[in-house]
Parts: structure tokens; sequence; C-alpha cells
């Protein structure tokens, strides 16, 4: 399995989100309303190209950069929001 190569900027980027998306959790969990810049944060990683998936003989796989797992993550992530 290959992984995605990324720097300092993109552990610092994978860091970020962590975050953002803990102060999410703690506030679903508290009942009160996200942060607009933790939401703004997940929303524009959610809106990053996600992994493009290809088949070839030994079955499924996908192909992308550290920013289309990010989006996975975020776009998963902001499912368990509550709807309004």
């Amino acid at each position: 399995m290959r992984r995605p190569v990324s720097g300092p900027a993109g552990l610092g980027a994978a860091k970020t989100l962590r975050e953002a998306l803990y102060r999410m959790v703690a506030a679903l969990i508290e009942h009160r309303p996200p942060d607009a810049a933790d939401r703004a944060l997940v929303n524009a990683a959610a809106a990053l190209a996600p992994p493009v998936p290809y088949l070839d003989d030994d079955g499924l796989h996908r192909t992308g950069s550290l920013n289309a797992v990010l989006a996975v993550l975020a776009a998963t992530a902001s499912t368990f929001a509550p709807a309004r």
C-alpha cells in the first residue's frame, strides 16, 4: 500500500483539521453550536477533491494526495452534525 507523501505543511494541515474536529465534537457533546471558524475549516477541507478510485487486475485502488484523505475525513465527520 502506498501512503500519501506529505511534508511539514501537510502534517500541519492534518493537525489543524484534527483539532477543529475535536472542538466540533466537544461542542456537539455539550449541546452547543460549533465555532464558525471550525465549521469553515471543516467545510473547506470537505470541499477538496477526494481520492480517485480505479480498478486494475489486483482490484480496487485509490489515488490522491494527503488533501484527498483529509477531504474524506472532513466530509465523513461533517455527517455527525445534527440536522436543523
